[in-house]
């Protein structure tokens, strides 16, 4: 697999895909690790200390304008009750009413 089809991918990886010199794209990726308030996607042990491509595309997108910031959840909000439809009476109620 290539690496742009890959979810997971290593530093070396995504500066590769990011396209920067290297020295760039360490430098960078360092400043973006050392700062607590930076919202970059961290590397993550469980994936052998990789980074979630799609989560680092996305991060790239908000802050360059090409997404609005939070616009699709992954969670979807709690649903309204007055939204939900409405329950059916029980079946004996529907039988008299034919």
């Amino acid at each position: 697999m290539n690496e742009a089809g890959k979810l997971w991918v290593t530093d070396a990886e995504l500066i590769r895909i990011l396209g920067v010199p290297e020295d760039v794209g360490r430098e960078a990726l360092k400043k973006l690790d050392a700062n607590p308030r930076s919202k970059f996607p961290r590397r993550d042990l469980v994936w052998g200390n990789r980074r979630y491509l799609p989560a680092v595309i996305r991060r790239f997108e908000e802050d360059h304008g090409m997404v609005p910031k939070g616009a699709a959840r992954l969670i979807p909000e709690p649903l309204d009750s007055a939204r939900l439809p409405r329950p059916l009476p029980p079946r004996s109620a529907m039988e008299r009413q034919q």
